[in-house]
C-alpha cells in the first residue's frame, strides 16, 4: 500500500499496524514526515516515507527571484525539483529525535551538528 500525502501515509501506517499486514508480507510507504509516520517506520509498520524537503521550495524560490533581479530578468524561473529523499528504518532515528525548523518540528533558529561523511 502506498499513500500520496501526509495524512493518508499516517493512515496506511495505522492500518498496517492494526491488521498486522507487514508480518503478512504487505509493504507500505508514502510521503511526508508526520511523527506518527516516523513512528510507524521505526516500529516496522511502514517501509519508508519520502521527505519532500519542503524548506527547499522557499529557498530555491528566493534564489530564483534574486537571480532574476540581479540579471535584469535574463535569468528566469526554473523547474525546481527538491528531490525524493527516502527515509527508511535504517535512517529514521535522527528524524525522530532532532527538532529543527528544517523539518517543521521547531521554530528555533539553530545549526544542527552532524559528524561523519556526507551520504544519501
Amino acid at each position: 500500500m502506498f499513500a500520496v500525502d501526509a495524512g493518508s501515509t499516517m493512515a496506511v501506517g495505522k492500518a498496517m499496524e492494526k491488521y498486522g499486514l507487514h508480518a503478512k508480507g504487505v509493504h507500505a510507504g508514502g510521503f511526508d514526515l508526520l511523527p506518527e509516520t516516523l513512528d510507524a517506520i521505526a516500529n516496522d509498520h511502514l517501509d519508508f516515507t519520502i521527505d519532500q524537503q519542503a524548506y527547499l521550495r522557499g529557498f530555491y524560490t528566493v534564489m530564483e527571484m534574486a537571480m532574476f533581479k540581479l540579471s535584469g530578468g535574463l535569468s528566469g524561473p526554473a523547474e525546481v525539483n527538491t528531490g525524493l529523499k527516502f527515509v527508511a528504518k535504517s535512517d529514521v532515528a535522527p528524524y525522530r529525535t532532532t527538532h529543527s525548523r528544517y523539518e517543521g518540528a521547531s521554530s528555533a533558529q539553530a545549526v544542527i551538528p552532524r559528524s561523519g561523511p556526507i551520504s544519501t
